[in-house]
């Protein structure tokens, strides 16, 4: 009954999107309620986005920069409201900073994604 009643208060409390939330089903050895992106750790698809490369240019921008219509750093609530509850989700803890991956199944130019 713990385990339960843990498990959804740290769910309603933290979302069930939150590194909180994931931390938690992690210690207590819980499936979230969502599949993950990444069956593997999920740190080696975003170690070479977070190494710098000296010898990569960097361009700077004034325009805005969108991905299907949403700014960088949104909310996970707007994520949902914009394309609904993902096929799976994986995040992770960088740095005091959330980092997390919405997959969806999607058809991009007529080829699934």
């Amino acid at each position: 009954m713990t385990n339960t009643f843990g498990y959804f208060w740290n769910q309603l409390v933290y979302g069930k999107f939150s590194s909180k939330f994931n931390e938690y089903c992690q210690r207590k050895d819980i499936p979230t309620p969502y599949k993950l992106c990444f069956a593997e750790d999920s740190i080696d698809h975003v170690h070479e986005a977070l190494s710098i490369d000296e010898k990569l240019s960097v361009f700077q921008t004034n325009e805005q920069l969108l991905f299907e219509k949403l700014s960088f750093f949104v909310s996970d609530k707007k994520i949902v409201k914009m394309f609904g509850q993902p096929n799976s989700f994986s995040i992770m803890r960088i740095g005091g900073k959330d980092l997390a991956s919405y997959c969806y199944k999607r058809i991009y130019r007529g080829l699934k994604a």
